[in-house]
């Protein structure tokens, strides 16, 4: 009876310790959301490729959860600062 249970005992521990290794490694990847603003030449806004108001920019700024990327046009003149990310001007 000793003879099966510890072999058993050994498995379900090594078991345990591969399913809590892999699930501390799935839950402590980054999985910020990507999100592409662009400011064309005439000051239009694009959060990945749709048209966004500034508003929305400014929501997205201080959602410290998601990753943003701020492009302008070389002629835009439409800027934005942000109190946790700082500004994005040239």
């Amino acid at each position: 009876m000793t003879r099966f249970l510890v072999p058993m005992v050994a498995s379900l521990v090594i078991i345990f310790a591969v399913v809590s290794g892999l699930a501390w490694y799935v839950g402590s990847s980054p999985n910020k959301q990507h999100y592409t603003i662009y400011i064309d030449e005439k000051n239009r806004i694009f959060v990945n490729g749709e048209r966004a108001t500034e508003e929305r920019v400014y929501r997205l700024g201080r959602d410290m959860t998601v990753d943003i990327e701020i492009k302008r046009h070389s002629q835009a003149s439409l800027s934005f600062c942000f109190q946790e990310r700082g500004c994005t001007v040239d």
